[in-house]
C-alpha cells in the first residue's frame, strides 16, 4: 500500500502529519515539534512518536473528521496522549503484518 503525505501541521510541541493512501485511509503520524523531519517520506513513519491509522473500512469517504478528532484529542487530552503512545509499536506492527506499512529500518523500539 502506498501512502502519500497531504498536510501537516504544527500545534503546541507536536507536528502531526497526515497521509493518506487514496482508498479513504489515513495514517496520523506525529513527532515531537523539531524532532521528526520536516517532510517524511512513507518510510519515516515508522520513526513517529506515535502513529494512528484511520481504515477506509471505517471512513469510506476518507473524510478528515475522525483525523482531525485524533489530533485535537492528542493535544488536549494527557492520558490519551500517554496510549496514543505506549500504542505506537503495536500499531506499527500490525500495519506492516496488513502490508500497509514496510517493517522499521532500526527494528522494533
Amino acid at each position: 500500500m502506498s501512502w502519500e503525505r497531504r498536510e501537516s501541521h504544527h500545534v503546541a510541541s507536536y507536528a502531526f502529519h497526515w497521509f493518506a493512501d487514496g482508498d479513504g485511509g489515513w495514517l496520523v503520524a506525529v513527532w515531537g515539534e523539531g524532532r521528526g523531519p520536516d517532510e517524511p517520506t512513507e518510510q519515516e513513519v515508522t520513526d513517529a512518536l506515535t502513529i494512528h491509522h484511520v481504515p477506509a473500512r471505517d471512513n469510506p469517504k476518507g473524510r478528515l473528521k475522525p483525523v482531525r478528532q485524533f489530533c485535537e484529542r492528542f493535544v488536549s487530552d494527557i492520558p490519551f496522549r500517554v496510549r496514543a503512545i505506549r500504542l505506537r509499536v503495536p500499531t506499527v506492527r500490525r500495519l506492516v503484518e496488513q502490508g500497509a506499512l514496510e517493517p522499521p529500518d532500526g527494528g522494533w523500539a
